[in-house]
C-alpha cells in the first residue's frame, strides 16, 4: 500500500493523465477492501470522507458527493479555509469550486469569521469571532473528469456539487500548518458557538459507495 499512496502523490502532484490515476486508485480501493479496513464518515459539509492513508506527512483521502443523499449539518456554512495545501483530481462528475477573499472595507458587514476546534469526539466546535467581514467571490471555475484543482492554505473556498449528481475526488494534502486555525465564514448574529460532527458509514454503505464509484471510473 505504501508504493501506491506514493505513487498517486507524485501522479497528483505532476498532473499524470487520468487513465494512470484511476489504475493507482482501483488498486488502493482493492487493497484496503482485501484487509477490510475501508473506513469512511460524513462530512458536515455533506460530502463523504474516506481516508486512504498517510505517506511521508501527506494525507489521501477520497471525497464522494453521492447523487442521492447529503447529509449537510445545519447551519450550513460552506465557505472555509484549511490549514494545509489541497491538490485534488476530479475522478468522476462535475464539480464547482470557488475562491473568495474577505473584506471589512465595505459596510453594512453581513458575515462573521468563525475558527474551527477539534474535541476528542470525531467533532468540530465552530466558535464566533469579533472578526465582521464582508465575502467577495474571486474566482469561479467548474471541473470535470480528469481535471485537478489545488486550494491554497488559508484560502477561503467552496467545493460543490449539484444536486442529484454523484462526484468523486482523490484529495491529498501537504504542508499541514498546525499552529494555525481552519475558519468558516457564518452569519454575523449567529450562535456563538456550533458543534458539527462527523459519523461512521456502515460499512455496507461505503462497500455501496466504492462499488458504484468503480463503475463510474
Amino acid at each position: 500500500m505504501h508504493d501506491i499512496l506514493k505513487g498517486i502523490s507524485n501522479q497528483i502532484f505532476n498532473k499524470a493523465d487520468h487513465k494512470e490515476v484511476l489504475c493507482l486508485v482501483k488498486e488502493a480501493l482493492n487493497c484496503l477492501e482485501e484487509k477490510e479496513q475501508i473506513k469512511g464518515n460524513w462530512h458536515p459539509l455533506g460530502f463523504i470522507h474516506i481516508p486512504l492513508g498517510i505517506i511521508n506527512d501527506q494525507s489521501i483521502r477520497l471525497h464522494i458527493w453521492s447523487q442521492s443523499e447529503r447529509r449537510r449539518q445545519q447551519p450550513f456554512y460552506p465557505i472555509h479555509t484549511h490549514i494545509f495545501e489541497l491538490k485534488s483530481h476530479i475522478l468522476s462528475g462535475t464539480l464547482k469550486n470557488t475562491i473568495y477573499k474577505v473584506s471589512n472595507l465595505n459596510f453594512p458587514l453581513e458575515s462573521a469569521i468563525y475558527e474551527v476546534n477539534y474535541n476528542n469526539t470525531s467533532g468540530s466546535i465552530l466558535k464566533r469571532t469579533d472578526r465582521k467581514i464582508n465575502v467577495i467571490e474571486v474566482i469561479e471555475e467548474t471541473l470535470k473528469k480528469g481535471d485537478y484543482y489545488s486550494v491554497k492554505q488559508g484560502e477561503f473556498h467552496t467545493s460543490e456539487v449539484k444536486e442529484g449528481e454523484f462526484a468523486a475526488t482523490i484529495a491529498l494534502t501537504y504542508e499541514i500548518q498546525k499552529n494555525n486555525t481552519p475558519l468558516v465564514i457564518g452569519h454575523m448574529n449567529g450562535k456563538k458557538e456550533y458543534t458539527y460532527y462527523r459519523n461512521s458509514l456502515p460499512k455496507r454503505e461505503i462497500m455501496s459507495l466504492i462499488s458504484h464509484l468503480k463503475k463510474c471510473l
